[in-house]
């Protein structure tokens, strides 16, 4: 099983809800992806407790139906969004947690988690001998010592052909591998499905599953209850507290499709498609 979660926050001075959406594999080839989406409270990076739970309710069944698999026994999981400083973090709120919700249906797999970054500055300049024509590394290029960190399993992968300008390597930072895996094997698996971007007919720059979970907590905004915007009396509360880090409750998303029953079978429907692209 391969998951992506990404959460998406309001810009500055506005008082929205953050966004947190999760993909998941629904076939073998980890080709198509269903999603969730929720609100994630306020400026609040990692996923709520509530959110997971819910999340894994809605995701599990199309997993099974897609793939025939009951219980999912190694899941990669690809996080977007996260600073080194919340790695910790990641491992104990968000994976443990999966875990014990896996674990009610009765087996609890091994997670391989690797945390993607494009916001950095390292830049990769190859001899011209082995450069594409504006300069940059050619797709696939692999960077795996003296610039990444001494001690930690991480990466540059230059997985896209950029079409113009200095091309931005994603920097893949591997902090849990329960399956062992070979990093020979995980790399070479993570260019490889870079070719399955459904929108692109070329590789991509980053993971499918990460760029899935950007759209999704970017198109779950249009699903929010409350204009953007909204007065204190919608449920915003004041800007005071959000700037003295309270935490406040957020109102869950609309439903997708209409409460009526000539809809009931799109409500069904629509959360194992790939509705988001």
């Amino acid at each position: 099983m391969v998951l992506g979660v990404d959460v998406s926050h309001a810009s500055p001075g506005v008082e929205s809800p953050s966004m947190a959406s999760m993909v998941m594999s629904i076939d073998q080839n980890a080709c198509r992806y269903a999603a969730a989406v929720e609100t994630n409270g306020y400026k609040v990076e990692m996923l709520t407790r509530a959110n997971i739970n819910k999340f894994l309710d809605r995701l599990l069944p199309a997993f099974r139906k897609g793939t025939t698999i009951h219980q999912p026994q190694h899941v990669y999981y690809f996080r977007d969004g996260v600073s080194e400083g919340q790695f910790a973090q990641v491992i104990e709120y968000e994976v443990n947690e999966m875990k014990e919700r896996l674990r009610v249906d009765g087996v609890v797999p091994k997670f391989t988690v690797i945390v993607a970054t494009k916001r950095h500055h390292i830049r990769f300049f190859p001899d011209r001998s082995c450069a594409d024509k504006n300069g940059n590394p050619l797709p696939g290029t692999l960077v795996e010592r003296d610039v990444t960190h001494p001690f930690h399993w991480d990466f540059y992968l230059c997985s896209h052909l950029a079409i113009q300008g200095t091309a931005r390597p994603v920097h893949y930072h591997v902090i849990l591998d329960e399956a062992n895996c070979q990093p020979n094997e995980l790399q070479r698996m993570i260019y490889e499905q870079c070719y399955m971007y459904a929108r692109s007919t070329t590789a991509v720059s980053l993971h499918p599953a990460v760029y899935y979970a950007h759209l999704a907590s970017s198109r779950a905004r249009a699903h929010d209850s409350v204009p953007q915007g909204g007065s204190d009396d919608a449920g915003y509360g004041s800007r005071a507290l959000a700037g003295s880090g309270d935490v406040r409750d957020s109102a869950p998303l609309r439903p997708m499709g209409a409460e009526e029953d000539a809809h009931r079978d799109n409500i069904v429907f629509f959360p194992g498609t790939m509705w988001y692209i």
